[in-house]
């Protein structure tokens, strides 16, 4: 399906166009807000290429939200999706081109023809202060979601560095948890490091005809705002994407979660091959994930300052399902749903330093009351076969290399973080599991 791109605009410190498509019988059509303002206040322009990479990010996350999966695709999750974005050197994008489209493929599961012409009207963000920022001002520019992995992320690197950091957050007026999260935690952050940090809190948002809300583009369209910022500043600057690296490499629970049914926003082919699209159009700043080789739990014990990650994590949130599938919780007004992945890695790394006891919306070690059966509940009968089944390290590494492109050097190391997670998770269940969930794993 071909989305056009109409009418980009600059106003107001803001970038907007119209996304619109027809499919058979059904339209979508949205207009897409990148609030530059803040960004651009630190970049200070809004030409070359690392412009045109954040328009380019923006563009597929507007398109992945809009469009959603069941309305275009026949198996009800893969979609084709196609448009030409409007660059200022459409010849040194089409050196991207192939890289570009297998990226978004293996990010989002759909197949991508992304292809680029000269943009011919003149964007500008007239009478918007520029920073005056000295070339060595920040070594660092990291990603703050206001997850618990970004949280710790922050902590370590204001605990450890000399160095100003620079933290970029994004957020979504529709899905409005995020900022909320950021809001809470980014004073208590600033109190403690009064001139250690400074913080760039961004809007990028579709308003449309439909929302697809698995977001699985988000990733490329929050690294895309770090790299314009840094690119800008300095060549050295590296840029942090803090994320556990159980997440990261999202080992499958079953067989069926092979390939496109596991979630890829920080596998680390994501961030290589980013890498490597940012070098071929001349942005250096280099994106590295310092958790790679570490479990939730790994990250929770070794945090940096421990009593400053007790009085701020309870305002994180980890929760795939935030704010949706009501149906399925106990605690209809908990913020972490408690049965969705995310939110089980979450719990066992807490319970490794004895703060597992957060308000949940469904505990699945000894669920009380559920509408449903625990077991029809999605994720919870894969979770609790992955346990089951033992897994040599070689059969970790096999299922590793079939979801996802790994250097084979470091693969022993990925492999080993699947191992240590899964006895986290064990020593989690051993400790907190009613006998039927002890039993499903043969504890």
């Amino acid at each position: 399906m071909r989305i056009n791109i109409e009418n980009i605009e600059s106003y107001n410190g803001k970038i907007q166009f119209r996304l619109s498509a027809i499919n058979e019988n059904r339209s979508f059509n949205g207009l897409l807000t990148i609030a530059l303002k803040d960004l651009y206040a630190y970049a200070g322009s809004i030409e070359g290429e690392a412009f045109d990479l954040l328009l380019l990010a923006s563009t597929v996350y507007g398109i992945d939200i809009l469009v959603k999966r069941e309305y275009i695709a026949s198996d009800k999750w893969s979609r084709d999706l196609e448009f030409t974005l409007p660059v200022a050197d459409p010849d040194k994008w089409e050196n991207v081109h192939d890289k570009v489209n297998q990226l978004l493929h293996f990010l989002t599961a759909d197949y991508w023809n992304v292809d680029f012409v000269k943009r011919e009207q003149e964007l500008n963000i007239p009478n918007y202060e520029i920073k005056n920022i000295s070339v060595d001002s920040y070594k660092k520019v990291c990603l703050f979601s206001g997850g618990m992995d970004s949280l710790i992320g922050a902590i370590d690197l204001l605990h450890d560095n000399e160095d100003k950091i620079l933290f970029i957050s994004h957020y979504d007026s529709i899905f409005k948890g995020a900022k909320s999260d950021q809001d809470k935690i980014i004073p208590i952050l600033k109190e403690k490091f009064p001139e250690s940090f400074d913080h760039i809190q961004t809007r990028i948002d579709i308003k449309g005809s439909s929302r697809e809300t698995t977001l699985r583009s988000r990733s490329f369209m929050f690294l895309s705002q770090a790299i314009y910022v840094a690119s800008n500043l300095a060549p050295d600057i590296e840029i942090i994407l803090p994320e556990n690296g159980t997440i990261a490499l999202n080992h499958p629970l079953t067989a069926s979660r092979y390939s496109t049914c596991s979630t890829r926003t920080a596998h680390p082919y994501v961030i290589k091959e980013l890498n490597e699209i940012a070098q071929i159009l001349s942005l250096p700043n280099n994106i590295m994930n310092p958790y790679e080789f570490k479990t939730k739990g790994e990250m929770v014990e070794e945090c940096a300052d421990r009593e400053l990650f007790k009085i701020t994590y309870p305002l994180s949130c980890s929760c795939a399902k935030r704010g949706t599938r009501k149906d399925i919780r106990e605690n209809r007004h908990a913020i972490n749903c408690g049965i969705c992945m995310p939110c089980i890695y979450r719990r066992a790394a807490l319970h490794k330093i004895g703060l597992d006891t957060e308000d949940i919306g469904t505990n699945a070690l000894n669920p009380n009351d559920l509408i449903r059966d625990l077991m029809h509940i999605p994720d919870m009968p894969a979770f609790l076969d992955f346990l089951a089944h033992d897994l040599s390290k070689k059969e970790i590494e096999a299922n590793l290399l079939c979801n996802g492109s790994l250097p084979l050097n470091e693969l022993s190391n990925y492999a080993d973080v699947v191992v240590r997670v899964r006895e986290e998770l064990k020593k989690w269940i051993e400790d907190k599991g009613n006998e039927e969930i002890k039993h499903r794993i043969h504890i």
